[in-house]
């Protein structure tokens, strides 16, 4: 049977050459290297000293997330006896 006379075939056909992928491309703008190198220089740069912001240590971070957790258990718990 020929592809022109069965329709079946015909959309097989199609769909077997939609399915074909060509060649991986490298995703990223400059590539596969480039993409990485620049991500790695941005992380040293946002910990370095001289990076621009304002400066806060991991401890502040850890303690400032403690207490608004507290806080917002304080208001569930007043909330529920009100």
């Amino acid at each position: 049977m020929s592809t022109a006379t069965n329709p079946n075939a015909a959309a097989a056909a199609a769909r077997a050459a939609s399915t074909k992928k060509g060649p991986a491309k490298p995703r990223g703008a400059g590539g596969s290297a480039g993409g990485a190198s620049n991500s790695g220089m941005l992380s040293l740069r946002l910990y370095s000293d001289d990076a621009p912001g304002l400066k806060v240590g991991p401890t502040v971070i850890l303690v400032t997330s403690l207490v608004y957790i507290a806080i917002v258990i304080i208001l569930h718990v007043w909330a529920k006896f009100r």
